[in-house]
């Protein structure tokens, strides 16, 4: 089983992720060629590589499903990749974090019986309160994100992913702002 949580920027998907790692979950760990946040580890919270490595993972068929964000922090433009890796099911449960798109690429790769999808949702002034806290906010990209999270989070987008799905749940996440 592969349980995904899914949910817009500062949902608190990374957290409940840890917990479910906690109960013996094996983790799910993205490749992103975004910088690294202060407090964050390199092979735990994501894979940090380069634009070039990042192109050699696809290549070699390592990144099961990946997607880009143009950016723009410090009023420098960049883009940023995030990528999941090919996971074994035979060797135990896992969980991860992806968009709405990626569950597509996990229910093709892996069939929607072996998925369980948690949709997190939060208030827009508790998201931005905890994006805050991580420290490194940039207006510009919070607002992109929003725009992004609109798009990406419509109705009609969720609805179609649950006629696809055998275990979906949603599930609100207003506590804990320091706790994304």
């Amino acid at each position: 089983m592969i349980v995904l949580f899914i949910g817009k920027s500062a949902a608190g998907k990374d957290r409940f992720s840890k917990e479910k790692v906690r109960d013996g979950y094996i983790p799910i760990v993205s490749y992103t060629t975004r910088p690294i946040r202060n407090g964050e580890i390199d092979g735990v919270d994501y894979n940090f590589v380069t634009n070039e490595e990042f192109e050699q993972l696809i290549s070699e068929g390592k990144i099961m499903e990946y997607r880009s964000y143009e950016t723009c922090v410090d009023h420098k433009k960049d883009i940023w990749y995030y990528g999941s890796p090919r996971v074994d099911l035979s060797i135990g449960d896992y969980v991860g974090v992806v968009t709405v798109s990626g569950v597509w690429s996990y229910i093709k790769e892996y069939g929607a019986k072996n998925l369980e999808v948690i949709y997190l949702k939060a208030d827009d002034d508790i998201r931005e309160g905890r994006a805050r806290n991580r420290g490194s906010f940039d207006e510009a990209e919070w607002n992109r994100r929003l725009k992004e999270d609109d798009k990406d989070f419509s109705p009609d987008k969720i609805y179609e992913l649950t006629k696809s799905l055998w275990y979906f749940t949603e599930k609100w996440n207003n506590k804990n702002l320091t706790n994304t």
